[in-house]
């Protein structure tokens, strides 16, 4: 409540100081204020994803429980502008399971081709780790993304650029945690992304891609590595000991002709263990999706985006899904999975998302598969 009052008295206090000189708000994603010279500029966005689980455990399996459940899987208020030829962003998540939790905290300013930022957002690495989670097409990351350790988000310095066809990131940062629960500059992570779009028209994109990162975790973290989050029981994967670093690379592959959509990437960590010796860990997932009304993704800055509904009825996406992650080093400590599922677009601020996900992990010989279904739904509002 001291955040919300806080956020509050600071949007008041920011729309107080510039209406005396500034033109009439805008609206137009989201709620806009800028003065007349256009050097100061604040706006109030939010998203609310409120989901709910039907969740079919497996007894014979790991993770034979059943945990549905209908709760928030994000409720986010952010106020973002700039003054002065910078720019600013604060972002609290109200409905993260460490509630209030600080996403992006930044400062950014134009330096050359590109922009430099200061402040607290994730490492540049992965196409769907960079996609908004207002923008993703299933509800659910895939394993290439639950690869990586459990902080999404770092702080340091940034900087990144982009034209129409060609896109270029580098970050170093603190993790948000380090092994002994702080932020420790021993505990570094440092990332890059670059992609290109040799083709790229508002109807058919080609896009490729390439990342890479070094996450340091000090005195060394995580026995597992991802994969068991909000919405999906489905096991992880396990190492023979928490690791100190991991080097992860990954590629990526996406395009649309039309309505017709695909992606796909592949990602490999190679990690160091506090027990000694190393362990690699592999995941790569295909995704596709067909707007049955006719509409074309968005492409812009490297990530493809929500489409906007052509009629009143707006737009209805079918989409699929199959992943797959594992540990080379652990004999049958695998996971994989095949998504299914629906999205219709109301308008460009609400969306319903439906997804039915047939999942088997494995923990190793002495463990039975596990085999959990989930039937998963969201009403998201964002602006």
């Amino acid at each position: 409540m001291n955040n919300m009052l806080k956020y509050g008295a600071l949007a008041v206090f920011v729309g107080a100081a510039g209406v005396a000189h500034a033109d009439p708000a805008e609206t137009k994603g989201g709620i806009t204020i800028k003065s007349e010279d256009g050097r100061f500029e604040a706006k109030i966005g939010g998203r609310i994803h409120f989901d709910g689980n039907l969740i079919d455990g497996d007894d014979n399996g790991p993770s034979s429980a059943d945990y549905s459940d209908v709760f928030f899987r994000r409720a986010r208020l952010t106020l973002s502008g700039k003054a002065y030829g910078w720019e600013y962003k604060f972002e609290e998540d109200f409905g993260s399971t460490s509630s209030p939790s600080e996403r992006d905290m930044y400062i950014a300013t134009g330096v050359g081709p590109g922009k430099l930022y200061l402040g607290q957002f994730k490492p540049y690495r992965g196409m769907e780790e960079m996609t908004s989670s207002n923008e993703i097409t299933f509800m659910e990351r895939p394993y290439v993304q639950a690869n990586f350790p459990s902080e999404q988000f770092s702080m340091g310095v940034g900087y990144k650029g982009d034209t129409d066809n060609f896109t270029y990131a580098l970050a170093a940062q603190n993790r948000k945690v380090d092994g002994d629960g702080n932020n420790s500059s021993e505990s570094l992570v440092t990332s890059a992304r670059f992609t290109f779009a040799p083709v790229n028209t508002e109807t058919t994109t080609l896009h490729l891609g390439v990342s890479g990162s070094v996450d340091n975790l000090n005195r060394g973290k995580n026995d597992t590595v991802g994969i068991q989050y909000a919405g999906r029981n489905v096991g992880s994967l396990k190492l023979s000991s928490p690791f100190v670093e991991g080097t992860f690379i990954g590629g990526e592959l996406a395009g649309k002709v039309g309505p017709f959509y695909a992606q796909a990437e592949y990602m490999t960590g190679d990690l160091d263990l506090a027990g000694g010796g190393s362990e690699t860990t592999t995941a790569y997932y295909v995704q596709a999706s067909w707007h049955v009304t006719g509409e074309s993704k968005p492409y812009k800055h490297g990530v493809f985006k929500s489409v906007k509904p052509k009629g009143s009825n707006g737009a209805l996406e079918l989409k699929v899904r199959y992943e797959f992650a594992e540990n080379e080093d652990i004999v049958d400590n695998e996971v994989e999975a095949i998504t299914v599922g629906a999205n219709w677009y109301v308008n460009p601020n609400v969306r319903f998302m439906l997804d039915y996900i047939m999942a088997e992990a494995k923990a190793g010989t002495s463990v039975g598969a596990d085999e959990p279904k989930v039937l998963a739904a969201r009403a998201q509002f964002s602006f």
